[in-house]
This record gives C-alpha cells, sequence and structure tokens, in this order.
C-alpha cells in the first residue's frame, strides 16, 4: 500500500509539473497588454497639436517641475526589491515523525496540494515544487501498526529495497547508483541514489528514509537531467537541514 501511495505521488507530481508550464505561458501575453493600451494614449497626443500654439510656452515651464521627483521615484523603488532578497533564504520548516525529525526545505520550492488516497486515508504527505530549477521534493509518512528505535536498520533497508522495487516495476530506465546511512542526532537516515523520471522526463533521484515509533518517512528529492548539475547541493541543503530532537 505505502509503494502505491508513493508511485500515485509521482503522478500527481507529474501533472503538477506540467500544468505548471502553461501558466508560465500565460504570463507573457499578461505583459503584453499594456502594450496594446500604448497606442490608445497616443491618440490624445495628435488631438493636442490643435492648441500646441498657445499652450506650448506654459507647460514649458511645467515639465521641468514635473521631471524634478521623477529621479527620487526609481531611487524609492529600489529599496524593496533589496528587502526582499534579503528575506528570501528564509526557509520553510517541516516536522515529520512526531516532531523528532525537523527538515528545512530549501528557499525557492512551493508547497502543492498532496491529494489523500481514498485506499489509504491514514498516508500524508506534502509535494514541494521549483518550476525555475526543475526540481521536486515529495515527502510521504504512513503510519505502521508495528513500532521501532530511532535508528532501525532492518527496517530502513526493508524500506529502501521496497521503493527500489517500486521504481524498478515503474520507471523502466531507473538505476541505482548508490546508497549509504548517516546520522542526524540519534535519528538514522538511510540514502539511496539513482537515476529515474520525473514528468516522464530523465531525472536523478535521491530518496531518503527514516523511521521512528510507528511512522515512516521517505523524502524523494528530484531533479531533470539537464539541470543535474544542480542536484548535489539540493541534496546536500536538505540533509544539512535536518535536525532531530533530543
Amino acid at each position: 500500500m505505502y509503494m502505491r501511495n508513493q508511485l500515485l505521488a509521482g503522478m500527481v507530481l507529474t501533472m503538477t509539473l506540467a500544468a505548471s508550464q502553461p501558466a508560465v505561458a500565460q504570463d507573457a501575453p499578461a505583459q503584453e497588454a499594456p502594450k496594446q493600451n500604448a497606442p490608445a494614449q497616443n491618440a490624445p497626443a495628435q488631438n493636442a497639436p490643435a492648441q500646441t500654439a498657445p499652450a506650448q510656452n506654459v507647460p514649458a515651464q511645467n515639465a521641468p517641475a514635473q521631471s524634478a521627483p521623477a529621479p527620487t521615484a526609481p531611487a524609492q523603488r529600489a529599496v524593496p526589491p533589496a528587502g526582499a532578497a534579503a528575506a528570501e533564504p528564509a526557509r520553510q520548516t517541516l516536522q515529520v515523525l512526531d516532531g523528532k525529525l525537523r527538515v528545512a526545505i530549501p528557499a525557492g520550492f512551493t508547497e502543492t496540494e498532496f491529494p489523500p488516497d481514498p485506499a489509504a486515508p491514514d498516508i500524508t504527505g506534502k509535494i514541494y515544487l521549483n518550476t525555475d530549477t526543475k526540481q521536486a521534493i515529495i515527502v510521504v509518512i504512513v503510519p505502521m501498526e508495528s513500532t521501532f528505535g530511532d535508528d532501525d536498520a532492518f527496517v530502513l533497508g526493508s524500506m529502501a529495497a521496497g521503493f527500489q522495487a517500486q521504481q524498478q516495476e515503474s520507471v523502466s530506465t531507473f538505476k541505482k547508483t548508490g546508497q549509504s546511512t548517516f546520522k542526524v542526532g540519534s535519528m538514522g537516515v538511510l540514502q539511496l541514489d539513482a537515476t529515474s523520471k520525473l514528468s516522464d522526463r530523465p531525472a536523478v533521484l535521491t530518496a531518503l528514509f527514516a523511521a521512528s515509533g510507528a511512522k515512516v518517512v521517505t523524502f524523494s528529492a528530484y531533479t531533470l537531467i539537464q539541470e543535474q548539475a544542480r542536484h548535489a547541493g539540493l541534496v546536500k541543503e536538505l540533509t544539512q537541514g535536518m535536525t532531530a530532537a533530543p
């Protein structure tokens, strides 16, 4: 059931990324609308010459008075972007495994809806997308009937093996490229690296598995192959942004 839901999350992610691309394309016409209004402003300018003979001398003196404040306006508008850039590094913090593991989601990722699975309503998750860097993070949290410790090698190995089997079944080009383990405080984490697909396009994948009490969690980080140079940085941010409760 857990692996079927993992596949469902991948399918939902595929549709989300596909839907995000037309949204960008629709923004371009929105910028062209003001250009169509520009000629409408030029039309009244052609009626003005009928009164230009007597009026030209008066506006000539007013024009410098209006142009003087103009240089200050851009200077004031430059301040908000600078402040926005300073606030951009702020990241979302996700708590999983009943608060035992906290993960800082890298900046630039936006959370999208993770639809519930009617066949497994207890399974929850998150989907984070960065359409600029062509990357995605899928988080799947699954309750279990039994309980285990924060660093159970057998449970983590079983999670990784099941995930790999599901990937190989659904993605013919899936290839495992590495596996390692590390600890975040007392929390054990298993890392599986591979090549796979995202939105039916080649991608690199890093899956991180953790478990504690009666819950398990999987973080699947994807980067499209043309942006694969960014993947190591994403994984580093994700892993270094993990902290464990004492």
